[in-house]
């Protein structure tokens, strides 16, 4: 490349081919001059992040995770990652890790409705309905108009209805 050969002590040069290969469609390259830029430098977040985000983009859910998981350790980009990777955790069935993450959310949040409607959903996945009631309850008080909370809502009292009726 034309860029190595002009600076080739350029600070992040891996990182920022990736970037320039991202923004061309080539998403394949991106992510091999991404894992250079993190063979150069483990800990790059930047790095991390953008193959984790290009492996999500390619659905290759179960590889993203150990970027994502990488990222949320060096506190970077916590907003950003946390969607992609309970996203990541929910479709490689990886549900106790959904849920924790949902958990760790809500100790620096504990208002955010989405992470709310999200845990009592996975619990539910789980079986844990009477936990799930909780979590969606206080979700249907900071978002009295979503759907989805309610459909999780009558899902839940149907299952604890049911639980009831055997036991």
């Amino acid at each position: 490349m034309y860029v190595k050969r002009v600076n080739p002590c350029e600070q992040n040069i891996h990182l920022n081919l990736g970037c320039i290969h991202e923004a061309m469609g080539k998403t394949n390259d991106a992510i091999k001059y991404y894992k250079k830029e993190l063979i150069l430098n483990p800990e790059c977040p930047e790095a991390l992040f953008n193959v984790g985000k290009a492996l999500f983009k390619k659905r290759q859910f179960k590889r993203a995770i150990h970027y994502f998981e990488k990222c949320l350790q060096l506190k970077h980009s916590f907003d950003d990652v946390v969607v992609d990777l309970a996203f990541c955790y929910n479709k490689t069935r990886q549900i106790e890790k959904e849920i924790g993450l949902y958990k760790k959310c809500l100790q620096t949040n504990p208002s955010d409705s989405w992470c709310l409607q999200n845990l009592g959903a996975a619990l539910c996945d789980v079986a844990n309905y009477r936990r799930a009631l909780y979590y969606l309850k206080r979700a249907k008080r900071l978002e009295p108009r979503q759907p989805i909370i309610d459909r999780n809502l009558k899902k839940v009292a149907s299952a604890l209805e049911k639980e009831k009726r055997k036991g």
